[in-house]
């Protein structure tokens, strides 16, 4: 098979479920260490990190979809993601990871929309079964833009 009609992503692990994205879209996966707590936050904010002498909002998306407090785990890694959105003050966002991502070729027409499966949060763009899992494709503009506009909110 060539290699053209291959896609090269990184499954990410979370605490409740798997995010699927392009290598094109992580900066970097580092230890989790360093993060700033921010008060008067929602739950899904884990607070900020440093990062190359930039200052990062660090999310739960686990929290995010479900609203519920984040929880740390043993091993997790943050992993720093290119900005999509030309709304950020930042070109990087960072989200917690339950491990370490793992690369994974996969062949584009696997990732046909009529594949698909329906998620119920305005942050999945689609969700793909991969294997015995079910791969969420993350809404990254939805994401940014809920990040700016509930970090304002909260006067940061």
């Amino acid at each position: 098979m060539s290699d053209q009609h291959m896609l090269r992503g990184q499954l990410i692990p979370l605490n409740q479920s798997t995010l699927l994205l392009p290598n094109t879209a992580i900066a970097e996966v580092s230890r989790f260490s360093g993060v700033e707590p921010l008060p008067s936050v929602p739950p899904w904010i884990h607070g900020l990190i440093e990062w190359r002498g930039l200052t990062l909002p660090l999310l739960n998306i686990d929290a995010l979809l479900t609203d519920r407090a984040a929880v740390i785990v043993e091993n997790q890694r943050i992993v720093v993601l290119n900005s999509i959105s030309s709304n950020t003050e930042t070109s990087f966002i960072a989200i917690a990871a339950a491990g370490n991502p793992h690369l994974m070729k996969l062949v584009e027409e696997a990732l046909d929309d009529g594949l698909a499966e329906e998620h119920s949060s305005p942050y999945i763009h689609a969700q793909y079964p991969i294997g015995k899992k079910n791969a969420l494709v993350p809404d990254l503009n939805a994401i940014e833009e809920h990040l700016c506009e509930t970090m304002a909110c909260s006067g940061f």
